[in-house]
């Protein structure tokens, strides 16, 4: 299995600079990520409710390493590869989306959709885990949209900041490089 490592990727991209994208060569994990992004940004509108404005990506590709002992005998060992997708969808406009928004103390304010991708980088594999996630991401976006807006017309607010500043499209292709502990040392 190829084993591609990435701290933290991010690809922020408008429908026409996902076209013109320079990826790493033969990376399918980004051929999946920019695919997918181009399709949401372009054509993700579920009956007529709108499309996203702002759509970022990020992979987290590691590995865990974990031991547990009591009174100096060893109980458990956990080791293990993982592929983290981290998507942030919003929608409304700069001015009033769906972020910052949490109906009780337990909710978070974030925007943010997790999901495991496969570490295979069978290209059809992850283009559908990426799909997956963005349509959770959506659906959750544009239920909190609809809740922040009741929230802010039923108190009648009035004095509301910008949710977000715009900014041009940019792209981040960042290859971290992972020391591996020594389990056996550890162990």
């Amino acid at each position: 299995m190829k084993k591609n490592i990435f701290a933290a990727i991010a690809l922020v991209l408008s429908a026409a600079a996902a076209a013109s994208a320079a990826l790493p060569a033969g990376d399918n994990v980004f051929a999946a990520l920019r695919d997918e992004m181009g399709r949401s940004m372009s054509r993700l509108d579920m009956d007529g409710l709108g499309k996203p404005y702002f759509l970022a990506y990020r992979v987290d590709d590691g590995h865990y390493f974990g031991l547990v002992a009591s009174f100096g005998a060893l109980e458990r060992t956990v080791s293990y590869d993982y592929r983290r997708l981290t998507v942030d969808l919003r929608m409304g406009s700069p001015k009033f989306d769906n972020s910052g928004y949490a109906p009780n103390p337990w909710d978070d304010y974030g925007t943010v959709a997790d999901w495991n991708l496969p570490l295979d980088d069978n290209y059809d594999a992850l283009r559908f885990s990426v799909w997956s996630a963005t349509d959770k991401a959506y659906k959750e976006a544009l239920e909190n949209l609809s809740k922040k807006k009741a929230f802010v017309e039923a108190r009648n607010m009035t004095e509301l900041y910008a949710d977000m500043t715009p900014q041009p499209a940019f792209e981040l292709y960042r290859p971290a490089s992972a020391e591996r502990m020594d389990e056996a040392a550890w162990t």
